[in-house]
């Protein structure tokens, strides 16, 4: 067995899926997130959410502290499980040698998924893109003869 494990710890990233998920955007037609209604007012200044209308005239899209959360991860990059067969019987069939094996890349992630700094989109190494980096199976034989 091989195991290859990678991460980063107190990472911040910019998650402007988080600004698409939870705030107004002030675009006709879109739904309103939840927390354009915890965002800053005169009367409510005891909130890290920025001030929100309708006609944008704050420019609430632009980055803030409220768009940069927990970049932490764990990744399992790859596992391979291999197994060689007994001498015995690879001679049997007339090879020196023959093992099977299983590999798995990118397999398995930790990130932080509560509260309000969590990281909402796919994969905090790659922030702010749509795809995280894909899962890949692989088996296979190594023969020696």
């Amino acid at each position: 067995m091989s195991l290859f494990v990678q991460g980063v710890s107190g990472k911040n990233v910019y998650n402007s899926q988080k600004g698409i998920l939870t705030l107004t955007h002030a675009q006709s037609g879109m739904n309103i997130g939840k927390a354009t209604f915890e965002g800053w007012t005169p009367n409510h200044t005891s909130t890290d959410i920025p001030a929100q209308s309708l006609v944008n005239n704050n420019n609430e899209t632009r980055p803030s502290d409220y768009l940069y959360v927990n970049g932490s991860y764990l990744k399992f990059r790859t596992l391979q499980l291999s197994y060689t067969l007994p001498a015995q019987l690879t001679q049997k069939i007339r090879l020196n040698r023959l093992r099977v094996y299983l590999l798995g890349e990118n397999i398995f992630m930790i990130k932080d998924t509560k509260g309000r700094d969590r990281y909402f989109g796919t994969d905090p190494e790659t922030a702010n893109w749509q795809y995280p980096r894909p899962t890949k199976i692989s088996l296979g034989l190594n023969v020696t003869l």
